[in-house]
């Protein structure tokens, strides 16, 4: 029975992927089993009735042997029974980590020692990577140019970088006292909430906002927000994920971004206006021709009708009236829209129907077209969806293109002054495109190179700014306006505008 118990412990021994040394009382090897060899990279026949000091850098090695006699005289050592870690030297003097630890037995009154050691080179190869690691992200989260955020659940500050402390104006010890509640306008806290609240339900993993903060000198600054949630426990084996743990917030300002986009679109107003007081200067004639011919006829009607009037003819007479009122309405309509088209305005976006507004622009421009005995063809799509526009300026950069496409062919043949505005919905953009299509003289490389660009002109008394404000007008709505060269002759100016639609989505 007593060998079978010994053939079973010899067994566990030499299977055991732990390094297991016995040493006796004066720190002579007595076993040494295989994992100890493949650590060790000695053979047990190397080792066995030598010292254990074999197995130790200095200055343990010549130590050893004092550490057992301390500890037989005193019964007190660190190692026994706890385990802790250490350094042991292989065959080709490699110097490594070890974890062990050591029990005491006797046999026969002899006192023995086992050590149960544990190669932990790669464990402590893997801590120093992970200290790196935490080192770099460190540097990286006190060195960022844009504010991060380390929050709870709650949206407490648990820690912030100093990029961010400069953004809001406080230290970092008043900013953990805080919550993004604390900081945040009070007019952008409900969606600030409603986004937070999705992003915990899990309806997304992150989420971008344009929002505002207040600072702590009470000035509010303007942020763009990109939050990410991170979960407990993630598996990556299976795509699990635990609980919310915490929240990473990486703040951009973009305070000094929307002054600049501010000054630029007041100064695109600015332009605009000019361009359109010049377009309505240029079309001057027309336009007092056109008022001047329903005055004319207001004044001959009522000449008439005083004489009805002493004639005593009274059916004739609201005749008379009704020529009356509609040639008033019609000069009416004609200011009123003179005035819409030259006003100082601020960009109001509508929706709009693209096909009206093109109308009422063909509608203004009439005189002029018939004046230069052109004509307007209409192709306009049928059943359009709306889109988000400044009317005054979109009418602006319609009728802009209707001149170019008259001076481009006002020196062609008759059955060449022929201008086409075409409508037409690009279902895969969600956009509608509107394009105006000349017969004249086409544009050469050298003028489609400069085309677009500010006080390039081709016109003896041009300013050179017309295409360019159309350009910065169509882009501010996001849209494109570029052009094609016909197959026959001329050119085809097109731009683009998404529809109400896409503005929502």
């Amino acid at each position: 029975m007593k060998l079978a118990s010994e053939a079973r412990l010899q067994a566990i021994v030499e299977s055991s992927i732990e390094a297991i040394i016995t040493i006796d009382g004066s720190g002579i090897i007595q076993m040494f089993n295989p994992a100890a060899e493949k650590i060790f990279s000695y053979k047990s026949s190397e080792v066995i009735g030598k010292n254990i000091s074999l197995l130790m850098p200095t200055p343990h090695q010549q130590k050893h042997d004092t550490y057992i006699k301390n500890y037989q005289t005193s019964g007190n050592a660190k190692i026994m029974g706890i385990g802790r870690e250490l350094t042991a030297v292989r065959k080709n003097g490699t110097i490594f980590p070890i974890w062990i630890s050591l029990t005491e037995f006797y046999e026969e009154d002899k006192q023995y020692f086992t050590g149960f050691i544990q190669d932990i080179t790669e464990f402590k190869q893997a801590q120093e990577a992970l200290r790196l690691r935490e080192e770099v992200f460190e540097l990286i989260f006190e060195n960022a140019p844009t504010g991060v955020a380390v929050l709870d659940i709650e949206g407490n500050y648990t820690n912030v970088n100093p990029s961010l402390c400069d953004i809001l104006g406080y230290s970092k010890p008043e900013l953990l006292k805080l919550s993004y509640k604390d900081i945040t306008y009070p007019e952008d806290l409900e969606i600030s909430d409603e986004y937070l609240h999705k992003l915990l339900k899990g309806d997304f993993s992150g989420f971008y906002l344009d929002k505002r903060y207040i600072r702590k000198d009470k000035k509010v600054v303007n942020v763009m927000l990109n939050v990410a949630i991170v979960h407990e426990n993630v598996s990556l084996a299976h795509d699990e994920k635990g609980d919310p743990a915490f929240l990473i917030s990486h703040v951009l300002d973009v305070s000094d971004k929307i002054a600049i986009e501010k000054k630029l679109k007041i100064q695109q107003e600015q332009l605009a206006h000019r361009d359109r007081v010049s377009i309505m200067g240029e079309m001057a004639a027309g336009i007092a021709h056109e008022i001047n011919q329903p005055l004319t006829a207001i004044e001959s009607y009522s000449q008439a009708a005083q004489r009805r009037i002493e004639a005593n003819d009274i059916d004739k007479l609201q005749e008379l009236l009704e020529k009356i009122s509609k040639a008033s309405r019609r000069a009416g309509n004609v200011i009123t829209h003179l005035q819409a088209m030259v006003k100082r305005d601020t960009q109001q976006h509508d929706q709009i129907k693209i096909n009206k507004l093109i109308e009422e622009v063909v509608k203004l421009a009439e005189i002029d077209v018939l004046a230069n005995e052109f004509k307007i063809k209409h192709e306009l799509a049928a059943k359009l969806p709306l889109v988000m526009a400044d009317a005054i300026q979109i009418q602006q950069v319609v009728l802009n293109l209707v001149r170019n496409a008259m001076d481009a062919a006002k020196q062609e043949a008759e059955e060449n002054r022929q201008i086409t505005i075409s409508t037409s919905f690009l279902a895969d953009q969600n956009r509608i495109q509107v394009s105006v299509k000349d017969h004249g003289k086409g544009i050469d490389e050298k003028t489609a190179e400069q085309l677009f660009n500010p006080f390039f002109t081709t016109k003896l008394s041009g300013m050179g700014m017309g295409l360019a404000v159309c350009q910065s007008i169509i882009q501010s709505h996001g849209g494109r306006l570029w052009f094609t060269h016909n197959e026959d002759k001329g050119a085809t100016f097109h731009f683009t505008l998404p529809t109400s639609l896409s503005q929502n989505e």
